[in-house]
């Protein structure tokens, strides 16, 4: 199991700040080497706890298999969108998407209609 270090810990309880002042859209920056990855892979174990669903988008195939492998870490089993994937496993809380396979998917009223209403939080990395 991934445990955060202190700089990382106190990231995130700056993000969720934002979230408990009725910020939809926050912006998390940090350097090369901060730890990026590990500090949304745990707000989305953290959301998912809760019984919502966490969408993380990437351009990046080398991005999606770094960011599904420490999804993976915190003990989760993420479903994976990319080329080759045409249905949705609704039985998953996170979701680690290629931004271009989920643009041409979305022209599917029920992969919309899922994004729409049922993801609760959508992390974009790079």
């Amino acid at each position: 199991m991934i445990q955060l270090y202190k700089h990382q810990e106190k990231f995130v309880k700056e993000i969720l700040q934002e979230f408990k002042k009725g910020n939809k859209h926050v912006v998390g920056q940090a350097a090369t080497g901060f730890g990026k990855t590990v500090i949304f892979s745990y707000i989305a174990k953290q959301t998912s706890s809760k019984n919502k669903k966490v969408l993380i988008l990437t351009d990046r195939g080398e991005l999606l298999a770094q960011a599904g492998g420490t999804i993976e870490g915190f003990d989760m089993n993420p479903s994976y969108i990319k080329a080759g994937t045409k249905f949705i496993d609704k039985g998953k809380s996170i979701y680690v998407a290629m931004s271009q396979t989920l643009r041409n998917r979305m022209s599917d009223a029920s992969w919309r209609n899922f994004i729409d209403k049922e993801i609760d939080l959508i992390i974009i990395d790079e």
